[in-house]
């Protein structure tokens, strides 16, 4: 397979989705952390305000906070 990239295209800007998967536990409990998608409750009620560069920043602290509820289980 050969990839042609025509250099007159402009890139696309980066979309990046809410990994929110309907299953939230931040408000209801008042965890610090929701249960479904890992993110803190500013980052779950900021999401639609932040730029695509903080949605990042937030994934990777939702990521973070993952690892770090799992430890905590082991």
């Amino acid at each position: 397979m050969r990839i042609v990239i025509d250099p007159n295209e402009k890139p696309k800007p980066l979309k990046v989705k809410s990994p929110c998967i309907g299953y939230c536990s931040t408000s209801s409990l008042a965890d610090p952390v929701c249960c479904g998608c890992y993110r803190n409750a500013e980052d779950v009620d900021m999401w639609n305000r932040y730029t695509e560069h903080e949605k990042v920043e937030a994934l990777i602290r939702s990521y973070h906070n993952y690892k770090a509820m799992k430890e905590a289980k082991e």
